[in-house]
């Protein structure tokens, strides 16, 4: 596990994730303990991470998106690492604080409803790295 993978790891959000990898996009694939599914790309002169209740839905929940500005040819999508990480965890930061507002409002069907799903789709992801 590299450094960066740690640091995903030692927030406690992911029940399995796989990234960040590649370079043009650099992506992140991950499932949250909360159900919801993650994907992180980078790539031309954006970063975007989508947060969804199903890992091909057309319709997210939460889209966070921004221009990033790296000074070779390819752009984001030879962003560091680190970088990526930071990103990610900012968002999803943001997002939680976000549920964490919103949740004593969702009726406790639904709550059950998103962590049900959630296991039916686990297999679309692979194990989080050890």
């Amino acid at each position: 596990m590299t450094k960066t993978q740690k640091e995903l790891h030692l927030t406690g959000w992911f029940r399995v994730f796989h990234g960040p990898v590649g370079a043009v996009p650099v992506q992140f694939f991950a499932m949250l303990h909360t159900g919801e599914y993650v994907y992180f790309r980078a790539r031309g002169r954006k970063a975007s991470l989508t947060i969804s209740r199903h890992p091909s839905d057309a319709a997210p929940i939460r889209r966070f998106e921004r221009f990033v500005r790296i000074d070779h040819p390819l752009g984001a999508g030879v962003m560091k690492e680190e970088q990526c990480v930071q990103m990610v965890i900012h968002w999803l930061g943001k997002y939680f604080t976000q549920l964490k507002r919103e949740e004593p409002t969702l009726p406790r069907e639904q709550r059950s409803d998103r962590q049900r799903s959630a296991r039916r789709n686990r297999q679309h992801l692979l194990p989080c790295c050890a």
